[in-house]
């Protein structure tokens, strides 16, 4: 505070005078530093800026990878670059007709890479559209690619304005391989504008020709919530919040979810995975979420050969991985896998705006801000959660829930030779599925209140239904049938009935006929199984196994192989090809001929 000339500070004790000689000495402090700033910009603006590229916004394994694009992502993301740059060239520059472009999603989900990319893109997409001059503004931009994480956080003792902030971030790009941020921060007061005239001035380029791309990466640690002062997330709620006064207009564009992913290594494509039944089935199990696919990678560098891995080891060390990675959803704990479980199993409809029902003002944001969870919209504000397998895998080995203490997330157990106790031997492919859907019944079972009435369309949310009946839910178990249950359908007024699951795999089209209660097909695959939808599909479409990675509980799923055989071939591989199986097994061909070679 000035007051006569004279500054006065608030401290603990009130409002104090500092003394002469003090002031003195801070002046002098001050007038130094101007004296330096001064000496320096002068040094910059003689002669401009050089413009220097910009490095990578991500800063992890995955920035190796090809870029995957979202999508929908071209359809949005070329019509707005064409009007952007229609409007701007027509000189109509209100808010509401230039955008403000956002990538908001959870934690990992590849908002970093899909903006680095930004740049690229709109190179690539303006070729599909016929305007000379925007094809010519796209082809030499000036990038900045700016952060308020991995190392430039934002000070706001240093940084009073937002300008300021995000100059000095445009400095560091030009100036970074020099001068250390720390320098950068203290020594410098500009704009954007500030750093652009200087680049204009070195490149001898009008700014009216300069086309520029400002990402700014990180913002949700910049924003100041004095309700919240830890909320971090890059959701929806604090974008609108900052923006609800405004009319700016914005554009959303979405993340991808991965596929298994692929990288140049000396200008070839090469795959970033290495082929295997149990790789490809974690790699569905990650839910296309980048951070977790870049954890896989991270464990599997220290696994070279798969076919004599301990597979144990290897999932173990993926899953404390996993752990640290996530340590945000350990935090969190079973306190919220209750409710997200729910109304992820049962499809229900939630509002991003609405806390869930049942919970102590949980919404989406709070367990979307993490990863692994992410929200479907469908209409306005309202939508579906869903979640990656690998999510429920965490928690279960995490919360200690019962809910998912008795999930069987059986990655490796039968790579070791040992089946599962509750599927018989000899079952078929298509068996496996069935036992897999009735873990999901199960599952299920435990996610409502004892006792609780249930309507069959919401507990089997996404199948076709013929009509509708509620149940009253009770906690099952998985048990092996030891006697044939009537599965027949008919039409009674009987208050107790059974419910039966069966996979049917039939050779002539399917009818109404043959299913008089429920069904479920490709078209509703996804929707009804959800997270569990890639391993449901693994399993109803299996191929017969290779018989040098065959699984135990693969084996005695092939008509004539049972636990002796499957041993038997497990203790004497590798096979060169079926010959050779047959020479060491002393199994007859017939049968070994049910395997890949």
């Amino acid at each position: 505070l000035r007051e006569g000339g004279v500054e006065k500070y608030v401290g603990e004790k009130g409002i104090l005078e500092k003394g002469e000689e003090e002031l003195k000495r801070e002046k002098k402090v001050w007038e130094d530093e101007i004296v330096g700033w001064s000496k320096k910009l002068r040094e910059v603006e003689g002669k401009g800026l050089y413009y220097q590229e910009p490095d990578l916004l991500l800063k992890t394994s995955g920035a190796l990878w090809e870029f995957q694009t979202p999508t929908g992502f071209k359809e949005i993301f070329q019509n707005e670059l064409f009007d952007h740059y229609k409007y701007w060239r027509n000189e109509q520059i209100d808010k509401t007709y230039i955008p403000l472009y956002f990538l908001l999603s959870g934690a990992g989900t590849g908002k970093s890479h899909t903006a680095t990319e930004l740049p690229r893109l709109s190179k690539k997409y303006a070729e599909d559209i016929d305007d000379a001059d925007l094809k010519k503004a796209l082809e030499k931009p000036f990038v900045f690619n700016i952060s308020f994480e991995n190392g430039t956080p934002l000070n706001l003792k240093e940084e009073k304005a937002p300008t300021q902030a995000i100059a000095l971030r445009m400095l560091h790009q030009l100036l970074g391989k020099t001068t250390a941020w720390d320098i950068i921060m203290r020594r410098y007061i500009a704009s954007p504008s500030d750093v652009l005239n200087l680049i204009s001035m070195h490149h001898k380029i009008s700014r009216q020709d300069m086309t520029i791309f400002l990402i700014i990466d990180g913002l949700q640690t910049a924003l100041k919530d004095g309700e919240d002062s830890h909320n971090k997330t890059t959701i929806t709620s604090p974008v609108e919040k900052f923006l609800s006064f405004s009319h700016q207009k914005r554009i959303f564009l979405p993340t991808a979810h991965l596929t298994a992913p692929y990288k140049r290594e000396h200008g070839v494509l090469m795959q970033v995975f290495p082929s295997h039944p149990i790789i490809e089935m974690l790699i569905n199990d990650m839910g296309g979420h980048g951070r977790a696919l870049e954890t896989l990678q991270d464990v599997l560098v220290h696994y070279k050969n798969l076919d004599i891995v301990n597979f144990t080891d290897l999932i173990n060390d993926i899953r404390t991985k996993l752990q640290d990675r996530y340590s945000e959803w350990i935090v969190a704990g079973s306190q919220i896998l209750m409710p997200v479980l729910r109304i992820i199993l049962s499809h229900q409809v939630v509002d991003s705006t609405i806390p869930f029902p049942g919970t102590d003002g949980l919404k989406v944001d709070d367990v979307t801000q993490f990863g692994l969870i992410w929200f479907q919209k469908t209409i306005g504000l309202q939508g579906f959660l869903t979640c990656a397998y690998v999510w429920l895998w965490i928690m279960a080995h995490t919360s200690g829930d019962p809910i998912l203490k008795n999930w069987r997330f059986t990655y490796y157990e039968e790579q070791q030779g040992k089946g599962d106790v509750t599927v018989p031997p000899g079952a078929q492919y298509w068996q496996h599925l069935e036992h897999y859907v009735a873990q999901i019944r199960v599952l299920k079972s435990m996610v409502y209140e004892n006792g609780e009435v249930i309507s069959m369309s919401k507990l089997h949310f996404g199948a076709y239904l013929n009509g509708d009946v509620k149940i009253c839910n009770m906690p099952l178990i998985l048990e092996r049938a030891i006697k044939q249950t009537p599965s027949a359908i008919v039409d009674s007024n009987r208050s107790c009935f059974t419910e039966i699951h069966q996979c049917k795999l039939v050779k002539s089209d399917v009818n109404d006929n043959m299913f008089k209660n429920e069904l479920i097909d490709k078209d509703v695959w996804d929707i009804y199984f959800g997270p569990f939808s890639e391993r449901a599909l693994r399993y109803a479409i299996n191929f017969p196994p290779i018989a040098n990675r065959a699984t135990f509980s693969e084996l005695t799923g092939i008509n004539g192989i049972g636990k002796i055989r499957a041993n038997i071939i497990i203790q004497n591989l590798p096979y060169n090809n079926l010959d050779d199986c047959y020479q060491k097994t002393n199994i007859p061909i017939n049968l070994l001929q049910n395997l890949n070679f």
